[in-house]
């Protein structure tokens, strides 16, 4: 879909890549974990946070990497390079270590510190690309943006929303991996994008601009996926 928007709004391939990297990803954990909470109730968040660490992660340090090293300049991605790139990223070794060594109750010294660096971690990268954010867009960004958003959170969701019917998913789950789906970008996706200097104030629109749309289309998917006859 994206190579089909690409194509019709002739879009630079920094630009085309900026959409390749933020119509896939979403901001499935600073915003995904509260607002899945909020709107299926706090039973969905296990699934919430198994979408997050199993798909956008890995994802993002698989199909983001190769579309970073495709359109970024640097040399194709082998998959030993890919591999050895995954490994060496941080939130790899810390979500291995997570799963296998972490106890359920940390010390409180450890639980209060990893507090304060989860914290502290969105407002840096917020601030970062609020820098580049203007809310008078040149034209030529306006409709790759609105391209990329109305992928985001209106296509994507509504075809996860096809898939999660065949795969015979509970309705809870179901609900869960839906509403994911239909977060807004990836802030970090945009961050890359930025630091890779791919079409910087594209990527900074849609996570931002993003995050103010999506506060109107998530209550509405919200409401689609609570409790009903929809699954």
């Amino acid at each position: 879909l994206v190579h089909l928007v690409a194509r019709a709004l002739r879009l630079a391939p920094a630009e085309r890549a900026v959409l390749l990297l933020c119509a896939p990803l979403g901001n499935t954990s600073f915003l995904g974990y509260p607002l899945t909470a909020a709107l299926l109730g706090r039973d969905a968040l296990p699934y919430a946070v198994a979408y997050d660490q199993f798909g956008s992660f890995i994802l993002l340090t698989t199909w983001g990497f190769w579309v970073l090293a495709r359109y970024g300049g640097g040399e194709p991605l082998s998959a030993r390079a890919l591999l050895r790139r995954l490994l060496r990223f941080p939130p790899f070794p810390a979500l291995l270590f997570a799963l296998t060594l972490m106890p359920a109750n940390p010390p409180p010294v450890v639980a209060s510190l990893l507090d304060q660096l989860a914290g502290a971690l969105l407002p840096v990268v917020a601030f970062a690309l609020g820098l580049q954010l203007r809310l008078r867009l040149p034209r030529t960004v306006r409709a790759p943006l609105a391209a990329g958003l109305l992928l985001k959170l209106v296509v994507l969701p509504a075809l996860a929303l096809l898939l999660v019917r065949p795969l015979g998913l509970a309705p809870l789950p179901a609900a869960a991996a839906v509403l994911e789906s239909a977060m807004p970008p990836m802030v970090t996706a945009a961050a890359l994008a930025s630091l890779h200097r791919l079409a910087p104030e594209l990527a900074a629109a849609l996570a931002g601009f993003g995050v103010l749309v999506s506060l109107l289309t998530l209550p509405l998917w919200g409401l689609l996926l609570g409790p009903g006859p929809l699954f």
